[in-house]
């Protein structure tokens, strides 16, 4: 086999190892709200992160039987003092369009379904 074709299997599978790995951690925080290389987060940083969610007027909607929603809300550990949380079941009026939970709302966007912390960082530009 020529060197130069070598070169471009051994480039190409790389690539290909790279981005596996990089949907394998995605998911893994995605599913367990860990990062594979950092562990959990801190109380601290949360806090931070909570703070800087309410200053810039997140919203979360979510449905407190829903164990999705709460799964959400374990992200965040005992630091979940969201200002902006809305419990569906007692605010009913104010959730009368929303079909899916958990419903996020950042800078005027909507986003539906369980989002990692580092999701929310990322669309919110809150820093974690």
């Amino acid at each position: 086999m020529d060197k130069r074709v070598k070169i471009i299997i051994t480039i190409f599978l790389l690539v290909i190892l790279f981005f596996t790995f990089y949907f394998i951690t995605k998911a893994v925080t995605h599913f367990t709200g860990y990062t594979i290389t950092g562990g959990t987060i801190d109380e601290g940083r949360i806090s931070e992160f909570v703070g800087c969610l309410n200053e810039k007027g997140v919203f979360l909607y979510c449905l407190d039987k829903a164990k999705i929603c709460n799964e959400q809300k374990k992200l965040f550990g005992m630091r979940f003092n969201l200002k902006n949380y809305v419990d569906c079941e007692k605010q009913v009026n104010r959730c009368e369009d929303i079909k899916e939970f958990p419903l996020w709302k950042i800078d005027g966007k909507v986003y539906y379904g369980w989002m990692s912390l580092d999701e929310v960082s990322e669309f919110s530009k809150c820093d974690l």
